[in-house]
């Protein structure tokens, strides 16, 4: 790729070199950041984007409602502001436990973002159409292998991560856990083998420490668990044949 001259026009609000982007109605010459995307004509006023760009963070960023800042001429002023894309460092550090969770929105965009799963800092963030394993691959590629991953148990997530981070340990998260069990159950199931299972998918969201995790998750829940699916969901499997009229077979 070609390298800037170090004398080429530099961008004021990211500081990065900017190229030529065709000219203005006025015959003026038109520079684009290729980094932040910022668009200008030369001698327009660098400082005062900075400016308007600084008073739309802290609007941003603040208690203060848009009327308060000047109402419409304050968003004429900063509807520029809008198309800047956010530039994040990578990290640094390695963090214990990383959260990784796609949200879709109007027009076919999803967001992927990535988080500490516990001081919940925002690590990297990502535009995509769907939670593909390219997309994931991307939004991990860079970061430090954390020692567990966060995720809602999507295959595209999971193979994005054993990619990356081989030795990264993959947990689902709780929340989506409990979101499949309602979809799948309901909140009141008619049936009783849906009603205890209701009842064990319930134990995993009342855990609030690591002892309680392994005394709970690993004895209690995951031993009730291989009883109620092995011997009870198995009677209750074939009570259902039987009511149906199906044959059973041996």
């Amino acid at each position: 790729m070609r390298t800037r001259s170090g004398r080429a026009r530099k961008c004021p609000l990211c500081g990065g070199p900017m190229q030529k982007y065709g000219r203005a109605a006025s015959g003026r010459q038109r520079w684009r950041c290729r980094a932040c995307k910022l668009s200008m004509v030369a001698g327009n006023g660098g400082a005062r984007r900075v400016r308007e760009l600084e008073s739309f963070v802290s609007w941003l960023r603040g208690g203060r409602t848009q009327e308060e800042c000047g109402g419409r001429g304050f968003r004429k002023r900063v509807a520029w502001c809008w198309q800047v894309e956010p530039l994040m460092e990578l990290p640094a550090t390695r963090r214990h436990v990383l959260m990784a969770d796609g949200t879709y929105i109007s027009h076919g965009h999803c967001l992927l973002v990535l988080m500490d799963g516990v001081t919940g800092e925002v690590v990297r963030f990502r535009w995509c159409a769907h939670e593909t394993i390219a997309a994931c691959r991307a939004l991990f590629h860079g970061v430090p292998a954390p020692d567990v991953l966060a995720g809602d148990g999507m295959r595209g997530m999971e193979t994005a991560a054993r990619a990356e981070w081989p030795d990264t340990r993959l947990q689902r998260c709780l929340a989506h856990v409990q979101r499949d069990t309602r979809r799948d159950l309901t909140m009141h199931p008619g049936s009783q083998a849906g009603r205890e299972l209701r009842k064990l998918s319930l134990k995993p969201a009342r855990v609030g420490t690591a002892e309680q995790a392994a005394q709970c998750v690993f004895s209690q829940v995951g031993f009730l668990w291989l009883v109620t699916y092995f011997f009870r969901v198995s009677a209750w499997s074939v009570l259902l044949v039987i009511g149906c009229g199906f044959p059973c077979r041996t």
